[in-house]
């Protein structure tokens, strides 16, 4: 029967073994920024195209139909009892792509075989050191994700599109034992917005390196965040607009 592998990033497929077989997929999503609250799949398609354009200097609405949304119906429909291997790190940016998957893959699938393939333990947030033969004793050691759990992972997803943080943090405890990632990755997200008049964790952590360090150029900034917050995974586009608000202050 055929695989298929759904991949986090076109950075992985680029060096994805072929030693591994199966149809390759590629989660081209951004799900941890901006507004996710849509009624349909195809208005949350609406939402993402005109929020990337908004917001993402040099990407237009037409390149999410173009890149993205291809690969979410390839998804969308895969051949039901078919193994699927998803392709996540543990960082709040992957592990929500990772809930919108399973919710896509639990509401189309009757009897699913899927899988969660991680990094080593050493490099939870990345795949990008390990070689070919360490990707491949990932893929082998892959956690069976059962169809109960597989609906757990489908509620998380709606409650982040709800901002139910009580909800994010119960179905994270519940699945503690198998996926005790989750937990992590809820409470940074949790931790992100602003409450009682003090900042998220994300740009108080940015302010704090600006303050200590005296840094004040991007470049210097974004790999300090990314050291001292790497359970957020943000790439440069969402700390630059995270960096923007704090200078504006």
């Amino acid at each position: 029967m055929q695989k298929y592998h759904i991949l986090n990033g076109d950075a992985l497929k680029e060096r994805f073994p072929l030693s591994i077989k199966g149809q390759l997929i590629v989660a081209r999503l951004c799900l941890v920024d901006g507004e996710v609250k849509a009624n349909s799949l195809e208005s949350l398609f609406e939402l993402r195209a005109n929020f990337i354009e908004k917001h993402y200097e040099g990407f237009k609405r037409e390149d999410y139909f173009d890149y993205s949304v291809p690969e979410i119906m390839k998804i969308k429909k895969l051949p039901d009892s078919s193994p699927v291997y998803l392709w996540f790190e543990e960082d709040l940016f992957c592990q929500v792509n990772f809930w919108f998957v399973s919710h896509l893959i639990s509401i189309a699938q009757s009897s699913p075989h899927v899988y969660l393939v991680l990094p080593k333990k050493s490099s939870a947030y990345s795949f990008a050191g390990m070689d070919d033969f360490e990707l491949q004793s990932a893929q082998e050691n892959a956690i069976d994700l059962d169809k109960r759990t597989l609906h757990s992972l489908s509620e998380l997803w709606t409650a982040y599109q709800k901002n139910d943080d009580s909800s994010l943090i119960q179905i994270a405890k519940s699945l503690k034992e198998k996926l005790p990632f989750l937990i992590p990755a809820v409470k940074a997200q949790i931790d992100r917005f602003p409450k009682d008049g003090q900042l998220g964790r994300p740009q108080k952590a940015l302010m704090n390196i600006m303050q200590e360090t005296g840094a004040t150029s991007f470049g210097l900034v974004f790999k300090s965040f990314c050291a001292k917050e790497p359970i957020y995974g943000f790439g440069d586009l969402q700390v630059y607009r995270l960096y923007k608000e704090i200078l504006g202050r």
